[in-house]
């Protein structure tokens, strides 16, 4: 059974179309099986964290999650804060320590939305009392799975909605708001 399991993965005419259906069977299960585990426990994490607060927004995300992070510092709290400006970085701060930068590694220099699956369990791990974040999705159905599947905010801010990203969230400038709409969370703030 090895050896023919071997010949399999190092012939590319020799298979048959069982041993393809098998493959890609098995290749199925693993991928829906590692999303569903990771679904699984984005949800026991968003329910460990005890404050969540979310921004989104065409501008100045990046600067108004920082005054947020700042706030939340200010006051004692200890918080993971995830900014994806120019440079996609996260703050973080112990119970009344200082607030540190942490730079995120983007393969690729691409923002992705297991990223923010990555630093929100992270900030479980470090046991945080706020976890902040700046919502980098454009796409509809990614702010739609970010916000009312993963994180559910319990506040959640809107810092603008100027005309922009027309060509992802439009046709036209007027389509800005009403796609942000998604932001906002059923029975949220």
């Amino acid at each position: 059974l090895w050896l023919q399991f071997q010949h399999y993965f190092k012939s590319f005419y020799e298979n048959s179309l069982f041993e393809l259906s098998i493959f890609l069977i098995l290749a199925l299960m693993w991928f829906l099986g590692s999303h569903l585990y990771a679904n699984h426990k984005i949800h026991k994490v968003r329910r460990r964290l005890p404050l969540v607060l979310g921004g989104w927004g065409t501008r100045g995300k990046s600067g108004t999650e920082r005054l947020k992070a700042a706030l939340i510092n200010a006051l004692g709290y200890g918080l993971v804060s995830k900014t994806t400006g120019c440079e996609a970085m996260f703050l973080y701060a112990p119970p009344f320590c200082s607030l540190r930068e942490m730079f995120l590694f983007r393969p690729y220099d691409k923002a992705t939305i297991w990223e923010q699956y990555t630093l929100a369990c992270l900030a479980n791990q470090l046991e945080t009392e706020v976890f902040l974040w700046e919502c980098m999705a454009l796409n509809p159905d990614f702010v739609n799975l970010l916000q009312r599947h993963w994180m559910r905010d319990d506040i959640a801010t809107l810092t603008n909605t100027y005309p922009d990203h027309e060509d992802i969230q439009g046709p036209a400038g007027i389509n800005i708001p009403q796609v942000m709409t998604n932001f906002i969370t059923t029975n949220g703030t």
